[in-house]
């Protein structure tokens, strides 16, 4: 296998450092919308909250509003009718999109696979708001090589940080992979909590999408995929804890629903926080920029992935991985290593990259 040598890797120096706001910008691309037998007669803005289930219904209604939903060519108005099986296009404008103000930190960059600390308010993958700032979309570009192509082996939340696991070549993308979808990845994250949690606690409860108004928010379900997750204090922190969370499985939102139900939700967690539901629905239409982010304990969610290790089944020299807490979370009074017992790795130092 391709092997480089991470002793001398740099932070991987991403294209611009300003608004990714430009003449010609590439947006996000159409997307076909047909109209089925029971969304018949629908208003548009309703059609379309109904096939994007993460959209609110106003989000909705601004889209096709700013002229984002189209028939034939033309816009579509938030009370326009749709008709069955007609194909209507959902268009979304070039956004202004700023990408990470700092290069990005290699662990490590070997044996195929390349393993970064991933900084918050990214996104792995493009996403309609998020499109030329994704994770996959900046690497692809600041890639020296051709076949620099990165592949995600699993996934983070935009505002989460840490460890980030990315294939390089196809077998280690399906070695990754499949330990991740058998769950025999062991997964460490940290997070700063409300409330002084019990020293050790096992949060079980299935999660699937909710029902409530806000609709990324998860939700325990019976009859859902399982989702535990072990949890321990390291710290207490006065009217706070910092835990370490053990998923035995990769839901979406699991640590910060499972956090939520316990009653230690995340600090800065802006839909399962303790600020509850209004703030996000006050501020999710005009975006995180124009949201008050002083009214929450933090600008961000304090969840840090911390370690990943895969099992002995991956042909791999180095099998475990973990980033450093980072300097945009509150500051802890002593060392990861002496409250964990483990070691945490530093990012690369500078230096050439080399196959």
């Amino acid at each position: 296998m391709t092997s480089r040598n991470t002793s001398s890797t740099p932070g991987i120096e991403l294209p611009g450092t300003g608004s990714l706001e430009r003449p010609g910008a590439d947006a996000p691309p159409p997307r076909a919308l047909i109209v089925s037998e029971r969304h018949h007669g629908m208003r548009a803005d309703a059609f379309l909250a109904l096939r994007l289930t993460r959209l609110t219904r106003n989000r909705a209604r601004a889209i096709v509003a700013a002229g984002g939903l189209r028939r034939g060519g033309r816009p579509l108005k938030p009370a326009s009718r749709v008709r069955r099986g007609e194909s209507v296009t959902l268009a979304r404008r070039a956004l202004d999109e700023l990408p990470p103000q700092a290069p990005i930190a290699v662990l490590s960059d070997r044996d195929g696979l390349l393993v970064i600390d991933k900084p918050a308010h990214v996104v792995v993958h493009p996403t309609a708001r998020y499109w030329r700032s994704a994770l996959t979309q900046l690497l692809a570009a600041a890639g020296p090589d051709d076949d620099f192509a990165p592949r995600p082996c699993h996934r983070l939340d935009r505002e989460t940080s840490g460890v980030l696991l990315l294939a390089r070549t196809a077998e280690i993308e399906r070695a990754v992979k499949a330990a991740f979808r058998r769950n025999a990845v062991h997964k460490s994250y940290l997070a700063l909590v409300d409330g002084r949690a019990e020293e050790e606690f096992v949060v079980d409860a299935p999660l699937a999408i909710g029902h409530g108004a806000i609709k990324m928010r998860m939700a325990p379900t019976p009859g859902a995929p399982p989702a535990l997750t072990r949890f321990r204090r390291l710290l207490a922190l006065g009217e706070r804890s910092l835990v370490l969370a053990e998923p035995a499985h990769g839901r979406t939102h699991q640590i910060r629903a499972h956090l939520a139900l316990a009653g230690h939700p995340i600090v800065g967690d802006k839909i399962y926080g303790s600020q509850g539901e209004s703030w996000f629905l006050r501020h999710a239409v005009g975006g995180e920029r124009t949201a008050p982010v002083a009214e929450l304990a933090w600008p961000r969610q304090c969840l840090h992935a911390w370690r990943v290790e895969l099992p002995a089944g991956v042909d791999l020299e180095t099998r475990c991985f973990s980033a450093p807490w980072p300097g945009d979370l509150p500051p802890l009074p002593c060392d990861l290593e002496s409250l964990t017992g483990q070691p945490t790795a530093s990012a690369a130092p500078a230096g050439s990259r080399s196959r």
